[in-house]
């Protein structure tokens, strides 16, 4: 028997909560009467039909058929998508599509982060992003959750400039008598011929 600690208040559950059986043979109770007749199915029951995988194929097939997308383009949309997909699967098993919240999402996004460059994470949002967007035009989600998700920041590369060696060694003038020479000389300010 569980002892309450001092000052800690003891919640009891109300006479009229039904008690639920978990898999581990313990009861939970719960403060909302269940209501009379067939419960709701949850998106996230493990006996419901996995949708995600069918809805990434009509997306694919609407981006060649449609949008005219390159093969390469949906290669890599339908890799994207079909890693979403199998991070949904472990995870959740499967899932309706209005199973997709913003919080599945980070999770993925998160595992992400730990292998991938910010610009995979950044295309691989965009990916979902779209195929949301799509779903939710044609009616099958309610709301897009990955509108909700930040893209990581891509950091862009300096610009990397000659050192001083190296910019003498391109302005020093070829032979000028040779026709290699004459090609090869850098185009200045004092080597241009005036336009005729």
């Amino acid at each position: 028997m569980r002892v309450p600690l001092a000052g800690a208040t003891v919640r009891h559950p109300p006479a009229t909560a039904p008690r639920v059986p978990l898999p581990s043979g313990r009861a939970r109770w719960y403060a909302s009467p269940v209501p009379a007749g067939k419960p709701e199915r949850s998106p996230r029951e493990p006996d419901a039909p996995d949708e995600l995988p069918g809805a990434i194929a009509r997306f694919i097939a609407h981006l060649q058929a449609e949008r005219r997308a390159s093969p390469h383009t949906a290669s890599a949309y339908r890799s994207d998508l079909d890693q979403l997909a199998a991070f949904v699967r472990e995870r959740r098993g499967a899932i309706r599509l209005a199973g997709l919240d913003v919080l599945l999402l980070r999770g993925w996004l998160g595992q992400l982060a730990r292998t991938h460059s910010p610009a995979s994470v950044a295309r691989k949002i965009a990916a979902a992003r779209a195929l949301l967007r799509w779903l939710q035009r044609h009616g099958e989600v309610e709301k897009n959750a990955a509108e909700e998700l930040a893209l990581p920041k891509v950091r862009r590369p300096l610009p990397t400039f000659l050192n001083v060696d190296a910019a003498a060694e391109v302005m020093t003038a070829p032979d000028a008598d040779s026709a290699e020479g004459l090609r090869d000389r850098p185009q200045t300010s004092e080597t241009r011929r005036p336009a005729a």
